[in-house]
This record gives structure tokens, sequence and C-alpha cells, in this order.
């Protein structure tokens, strides 16, 4: 089959641009500061959480609060705020249910969880969101705590 050069480019440039993971944005420590801040902002406004339920609109409005403190940084409700809410609320509460359980602790020093690592591989037979928390520092663990 006969494909005019120019052709060629557009299927070579669609390829690039397609595909699991490709196109993916990672936010930076300032990206989830902001959101992390915005979404506490948001979660003290009574039109957006009420009796400890978000409201419709939330990731909209903590959007726009995003982009007031960092203008450039292109930060959309969907997909990145979503997504990376439910990625911080799965570390957290897999770090809170080990903290509930002896042999674990947190320290501050350097924001990682502490306990022998026989312990942890023993919890991540059963635990499986846990299984990345391996000495991996989670900065906002106290944050998002209160």
């Amino acid at each position: 089959m006969y494909f005019p050069l120019h052709w060629m480019n557009l299927f070579e440039s669609s390829q690039a641009l397609r595909g699991r993971d490709r196109n993916k944005r990672v936010l930076t420590l300032q990206d989830d500061q902001a959101s992390i801040e915005s979404s506490q902002e948001v979660a003290t406004d009574y039109r957006f959480k009420q009796d400890n339920t978000w409201e419709n609109g939330y990731l909209v409005r903590v959007e726009e609060l995003i982009n007031q403190k960092l203008p450039m940084s292109g930060i959309r409700a969907d997909p990145h705020i979503d997504s990376r809410w439910k990625t911080l609320k799965a570390k957290y509460n897999a770090i809170a249910e080990m903290l509930n359980k002896s042999g674990f602790g947190w320290d501050d020093m350097s924001k990682m969880i502490q306990c022998e690592r026989s312990v942890y591989d023993e919890w991540c037979k059963n635990h499986k969101e846990a299984r990345s928390l391996w000495k991996i520092i989670f900065l906002f663990f106290m944050k998002l705590e209160s």
C-alpha cells in the first residue's frame, strides 16, 4: 500500500503521542504543595464540604486556586488533581493503617515509616496497597492528617 510522504509524518507523530503513559504529567513537589493547600482551603468552605462529604464542583474550585498560585502550571481538575488525590489518599490510608499496629512508627525527620524489614514484608502479604512504601519519603503525611 502506498502512502504519500506527508502521511508518514502524520502516522509517526500520532503513534508517538498515543499509548499508555506517553502523555502522563508528573506533578512536581510545588504542584503537590499547591494542590494540598488548595484542597484544604476548599475543605473549609461550607459550599464544597458538608458533613464530611465533598459537594459537586469542589475539584473545579481546587483547580482555580492552584492556577492562582501557579499561573502557568496547566494543572486540570480532571485528570491531574483527581488522579493525584487518589494516589495520595491511598498512600495516606496505607500508612495510617500501619501506624495503628504495633511494630510500625513514623520518623518525622525523614518523613517515612520506620519498622523492621521483616515486619513490613509480613504486613505486605495481606496489605497489597502498602507494597510500595518501604523507605519511601511521604512529605505530606502530617499535612493530610490535619
